[in-house]
């Protein structure tokens, strides 16, 4: 399709057209199997690939292609993303784009160096995630990290658990050990964007992200702080 005018872009067009140009003939039943089977493109897109080959009609060729789109559209649209990550706003982009299409509940530790930069980007998949944080940033020399942390949904409407206030405070006082710098902690549910940056000693100062007026992280004064 070289022209694109009147293309149907909805999600059963977008399933229709891509499984055309996979198969070379039009699949309109198997697109609204696989519509009504997830429930969108989105969730097809990220859907395991043992899922998608499991549902009739669908190819290993064609089910790994499908399995394979989002991963690889958000692994191009990172590399466009700021690597300096001095601000709410560079970071909410981020974020954004990092939790495309997810839908379950996932913490994200990102090294900065002393620039800002980013080092590494690993997720947290163990019980105790203070200790792989910290393993993370002193295997990787980093000076900053960022605790990014996707909800499937908020407890209390819109608050974080208090136990994630506090986990942020025990981490700040053994980051200080290390000398290093806690930039930010940021919740993501229901696409809105919370900071805890300034949770200390369990207390919830949870604020909404005004992508409007977002703040910028001051690294010097953060570690003018830290000096302290």
């Amino acid at each position: 399709m070289d022209d694109m005018s009147g293309f149907d872009d909805s999600d059963i067009g977008i399933l229709r057209y891509c499984l055309k140009t996979l198969y070379g003939h039009d699949c309109d039943e198997l697109a609204e199997t696989l519509a009504e089977r997830f429930g969108g493109v989105s969730k097809i897109f990220s859907a395991p690939y043992e899922q998608i080959v499991a549902v009739r009609g669908v190819t290993p060729r064609v089910a790994s292609f499908l399995a394979s789109m989002l991963p690889l559209g958000r692994q191009a649209m990172l590399r466009s993303c700021a690597t300096r990550l001095d601000s709410e706003k560079m970071l909410v982009e981020f974020a954004a784009v990092y939790f495309l299409g997810m839908a379950s509940d996932i913490d994200v530790c990102i090294c900065l160096d002393g620039n800002g930069n980013i080092s590494c980007v690993e997720r947290l998949t163990r019980d105790n995630k203070l200790r792989e944080t910290i393993g993370l940033v002193c295997r990787h020399n980093a000076q900053y990290l960022i605790i990014l942390h996707h909800a499937a949904e908020l407890s209390d409407g819109n608050t974080p658990t208090a136990e994630r206030a506090k986990f942020i405070g025990d981490m700040e006082r053994v980051l200080r050990i290390f000398d290093i710098r806690l930039v930010d902690y940021i919740e993501c549910a229901g696409g809105l964007f919370y900071s805890m940056r300034g949770a200390e000693s369990g207390k919830d100062r949870i604020r909404h992200i005004n992508a409007a007026a977002p703040a910028v992280y001051e690294l010097y004064k953060l570690a003018d702080k830290y000096a302290q």
